[in-house]
């Protein structure tokens, strides 16, 4: 898909695609792709991919060739864990304070664990 914007101050149309590869729960309507060098269309579907989104294809395939225990992949998903749990810590102290389910957990993309720190 094609979203088509034009400046209203200049008149300058541009084109940004969409990447459906994202996270549905961030971004429902697909993940706008900006000044991205690395944003690839799909040869196969035609939809454009982000960087990010070929990154973790590539780290997902890598991780099930090698498997979860190889030294390769272990950097992988020990930086995964630490933004995973980072973002569950914060998660939980905002929905501690408020008293209510404000913020979502988040899982290991490549675990599919959910990392949370028992001294919160």
């Amino acid at each position: 898909m094609i979203n088509i914007i034009k400046d209203p101050k200049t008149g300058i149309t541009d084109v940004i695609h969409l990447c459906f590869e994202c996270d549905p729960n961030e971004f429902p309507r697909g993940k706008p792709i900006i000044n991205d060098p690395g944003a690839t269309k799909d040869l196969n579907t035609g939809k454009w991919i982000c960087s990010e989104c070929r990154t973790e294809s590539i780290n997902k395939h890598r991780i099930k060739r090698l498997g979860v225990n190889h030294p390769d992949v272990q950097y992988i998903i020990k930086a995964e864990d630490r933004k995973v749990l980072q973002h569950n810590i914060a998660a939980k102290r905002l929905n501690d304070k408020a008293g209510q389910y404000l913020m979502r957990y988040k899982r290991n993309r490549y675990t599919n664990s959910m990392p949370l720190s028992s001294s919160t």
